[in-house]
């Protein structure tokens, strides 16, 4: 939702993988308990066709999901981030 086309999804993607950054990451709470991830082995092209994949394609949601979201967020002024995990929300 943060890419108002295609195109700028698949780019961000790219460039995120390029230089993953904590300052740069758009879930901020998973960075917060997680850490940033670690710069990727992939050449651009293929992050390109992983991207498109993400944006052409729906995600299947487990079944868990639901409930494990609504626990995570119950806490959060804004309904985001990572509920009781994360205190700088």
């Amino acid at each position: 939702m943060a890419y108002p086309s295609r195109e700028a999804f698949i780019d961000a993607i790219v460039k995120w993988a390029e230089n993953p950054s904590k300052e740069k990451a758009l879930m901020r709470g998973a960075v917060n308990r997680f850490n940033t991830m670690p710069k990727q082995a992939f050449k651009p092209e293929e992050v390109r066709e992983i991207a498109a994949y993400l944006y052409d394609n729906e995600v299947k949601v487990p079944e868990w999901f639901a409930e494990h979201e609504k626990e995570m967020h119950q806490n959060t002024k804004r309904g985001k981030g990572m509920g009781r995990m994360n205190k700088n929300n």
